[in-house]
C-alpha cells in the first residue's frame, strides 16, 4: 500500500486566526481530494510566524504580543479554530500535522510553539511543543517540555496500525502499517 503525503508550502493570513483557519479548512479539503493522506503545515502556521520578535525591540513589541496571542490556539475542542480542523480532517480523511502558537486554556497569555497532529478521524492525537525556542523567539514563546515528546500513532491506513496480515513480516521504520509521527 502507498501513502500520498504532502508538505504545504502556502502563507498564512497574519495574525487572523479565523482567515488563516478557514484557509488551513481548504487546504486540507483539496489534499482529500487529490488523495493525500497525510498533510503537514509549517511552524506557527496559524496565526503566522511572529516576525516582530526579531525586528524591534521587546518594549515596541506589547501590542503586537497582546495581538498575537489573542489570534493563537488552544489545541483542544474548546477552541473554534481546532473544531474546524478537526472537522475538516475527518470529512477528507487526511491527518495533519498542524503548526500552531498555542495559548493555554483559560485565556492566558503563555504561549508555546506547537505542532498539534490531527487524526484522520479528528481526534487530536498530540500537540509537540518546541522545547528550545531561539533567543528572539523567546519574548513570545515559552520553553517546551518533555511530556510532549511522544509518538502518535495515526491511522494512515485505516486499520489503526494493526499487521492485519498473520503472515511473520519484517517491519520498516515508516512502512505504513506501522506509522509513527
Amino acid at each position: 500500500m502507498k501513502l500520498k503525503a504532502a508538505a504545504v508550502h502556502a502563507a498564512p493570513v497574519f495574525m487572523d486566526k479565523k482567515a488563516t483557519t478557514a484557509k488551513v479548512v481548504r487546504i486540507i479539503e483539496e489534499a482529500g481530494k487529490q488523495g493525500i493522506k497525510l498533510l503537514g503545515f509549517p511552524e506557527t502556521f496559524i496565526p503566522g510566524y511572529p516576525y516582530f520578535c526579531e525586528a524591534y525591540p521587546p518594549i515596541q513589541q506589547v501590542g503586537a504580543l497582546a495581538k498575537y496571542a489573542d489570534e493563537s490556539v488552544v489545541c483542544d475542542a474548546s477552541d473554534a479554530s481546532m473544531r474546524s480542523v478537526q472537522a475538516a480532517c475527518r470529512a477528507a480523511g487526511v491527518t495533519v500535522s498542524l503548526g500552531v502558537s498555542e495559548r493555554m486554556p483559560g485565556g492566558g497569555y503563555t504561549l508555546f510553539n506547537s505542532q498539534v497532529v490531527v487524526d484522520s478521524d479528528g481526534a487530536i492525537l498530540g500537540v509537540h511543543r518546541k522545547l528550545q525556542p531561539t533567543y528572539a523567539e523567546r519574548f513570545v514563546w515559552a520553553q517546551g517540555g518533555g511530556w510532549s515528546l511522544r509518538v502518535v500513532r495515526p491511522k494512515l491506513n485505516g486499520g489503526g496500525g494493526s499487521d492485519g496480515d498473520a503472515r511473520p513480516r519484517g517491519r520498516l521504520a515508516g512502512a505504513v502499517d506501522d506509522a509513527w509521527l
